[in-house]
């Protein structure tokens, strides 16, 4: 939560370095500001052969399942706010066991924190959902629902699955142990406390944190000996470590999901090849005999001749073009490739959703939702009982999309399709229209960024609203790591509870506000054979007053730039820059 005025004396709030940070302080008393993470509980309550797990009634997540779980209050331990989260969820009394572990979500933007995880056993009470709760049942660990919500919950589960396979269905200790490694003599773990002094020596040598401070670096040893916001995975040979893979450890700010990490439509760094962009079919069209599927089918040849275009000119524009088509069609596929790391690394980001339910809800359905993604928002607008169409250029995306539709049964609320954002055509017109998290960083140039906006006017009803979200161009967004690919995060396979290691690789072109990145996912299987999946692309960043004159000039006007979700006013350490413009009329 971000302050304007100090709770203590009700001065005007600052940002000041505090600690080797920027915090919000008051310069009249000196109260500074912490954004400390908030504690939750949860409880594993196995019950029947299975484990309880509950429907979640509201938001976030619902009608997602989860554990027995929430925050804890000011005046109980841990302990009591587990036994009390269970009963006032499931109706079960029950006596803790043990710890089962503590798992942190620093990457919340409104609210970062950790969950403690209590094993217990049911000694009275009586199963039914409470007031929160939609449902709750006792299912098999071996048959647990896909639509588990939250990443600590699925890391619980995927644990317990562990204990089910093993032989002597014992827990592997908290995180799991060893993971398979494809070098004969190294041994790949999470790092224990025996490992701190290498450990730190060796993020010394990681380019972005060369510049840390001693006081970051003491933060950092002792966040690893809690064993808690610092996941670490060591590489040992020999008896030595050699190398770790380190978790941010730090809040995630939308900074690390900057360009493609981020944007729901970051497979569309480029247009699908379609008959606008070329005088012959698409090439992706010729090659497999099948007709162009872009939603603007009249070729450029058809069209008047102008001055420059006669026969010659027509033959070299069509084969830039093509060149262009076909390089399109090989980044969508590498998009299409990423699609189920790109969904498993954002399912946890909801800080946005509520905001985009209050816009919806000030302007009425339909809604245009531009680079749905895997429908992470569409999604959430169904089920707040919004009509929306969602268009995306990507196929692989749009395929995830329909199934969660499917499972949640709101398939007649949703209508998908395959679209160039820049030049497609709809029946009808919409009440509002989204460019989510950094989708619009997609559009490299101004041609490309006027045609996309100007496109989405001309679909919206007179007055209507487009919110777009991007984040701030400051100096984490503009962070080069060089042309090697380093490890920026950790995910967790839901399935096999295996580590999939993303790297990114990111340089920047301050001349043309361009950064291009390469993802890298690396997933360990059977054998200890790891498997690398890529794609590369360019994004591009954007400034306060050229994204309010590019609106302009496709015919907005516009209302507000917020900072936040929460609609914070747009400051100087704003972490988003979300434009609310309105269509004339």
């Amino acid at each position: 939560m971000k302050l304007r005025f100090c709770p203590q004396c009700g001065h005007e709030m600052a940002v000041r370095e505090q600690s080797g940070r920027p915090r919000q302080t008051c310069l009249h008393c000196g109260y500074v500001h912490y954004h400390n993470p908030v504690p939750g509980v949860g409880v594993i309550v196995e019950m029947g052969g299975g484990v309880v797990l509950v429907k979640r009634r509201f938001e976030p997540r619902a009608g997602w399942w989860c554990l027995p779980a929430g925050f804890l209050e000011a005046d109980e331990s841990a302990a009591e706010g587990a036994v009390r989260e269970c009963k006032e969820e499931t109706g079960l009394d029950v006596a803790v066991d043990e710890l089962f572990g503590v798992y942190s979500f620093p990457e919340g933007m409104q609210r970062s924190g950790l969950v403690i995880f209590y094993t217990a056993r049911v000694v009275g009470g009586e199963l039914h959902a409470g007031d929160d709760a939609e449902d709750v049942r006792v299912f098999p660990v071996d048959g647990l629902p896909e639509n588990v919500a939250f990443r600590t919950h699925r890391q619980v589960l995927a644990r317990l699955r562990q204990r089910t396979a093993a032989p002597d269905g014992l827990l592997t200790p908290n995180p799991p142990g060893d993971f398979p490694s494809p070098i004969p003599g190294v041994v790949i773990r999470h790092a224990r406390p025996e490992h701190l002094s290498r450990v730190l020596a060796l993020l010394r040598l990681i380019p972005a944190n060369a510049n840390l401070s001693d006081e970051e670096m003491r933060a950092v040893a002792r966040r690893f000996g809690e064993g808690v916001g610092l996941e670490v995975l060591v590489a040992e040979a020999e008896g030595g470590v050699v190398a770790l893979w380190r978790c941010p450890s730090r809040k995630r700010s939308p900074a690390p999901r900057r360009g493609l990490t981020t944007s729901p439509s970051s497979r569309a760094i480029a247009a699908r090849a379609s008959a606008r962009h070329c005088w012959r079919p698409p090439c992706a069209a010729r090659a497999s005999g099948a007709a162009p599927t872009c939603w603007s089918t009249r070729p450029r040849a058809t069209r008047r001749p102008g001055p420059f275009t006669g026969p010659t000119a027509l033959r070299r524009a069509a084969s830039r073009r093509c060149a262009l088509c076909e390089g399109v069609c090989r980044m969508m596929k590498g998009y299409d490739q990423i699609a189920r790391f790109y969904d498993l690394e954002h399912d946890e980001l909801t800080e946005d959703l509520l905001m985009y339910e209050s816009f919806a809800r000030r302007c009425g359905s339909p809604v245009l939702e531009l680079g749905c993604g895997s429908g992470r928002v569409a999604l959430h607008l169904a089920r707040a009982g919004f009509e929306v169409t969602g268009l995306d250029a990507s196929p692989g995306m749009l395929a995830l999309a329909r199934g969660k539709l499917a499972r949640a049964r709101l398939e007649e609320r949703v209508r998908l399709l395959e679209a160039d954002l820049r030049d497609f055509t709809l029946e009808g017109r919409f009440a509002m229209a989204t460019l989510a998290i950094n989708t619009f960083m997609h559009f490299l140039t101004i041609a490309d960024q006027v045609r996309a906006l100007t496109n989405a006017r001309r679909r919206l009803k007179p007055g209507g609203l487009l919110v777009i979200d991007l984040p701030r161009a400051d100096r984490s967004l503009l962070l080069e790591t060089g042309e090697h690919l380093t490890v920026s995060q950790v995910l967790t396979d839901p399935e096999a509870g295996l580590p999939i290691l993303k790297l990114v690789a990111a340089t920047v072109d301050l001349a043309t506000q361009t950064q291009h990145l390469t993802l890298a996912y690396d997933e360990t299987g059977e054998g200890g054979a790891v498997h690398r999946t890529t794609a590369s692309f360019k994004v591009h960043y954007f400034f306060r007053y050229e994204m309010a004159l590019l609106l302009d000039k496709a015919g907005f006007d516009v209302e507000a730039v917020y900072g936040s979700y929460a609609l914070d006013p747009f400051e100087d350490d704003s972490e988003r820059m979300i434009f609310v413009a309105r269509a004339p009329g």
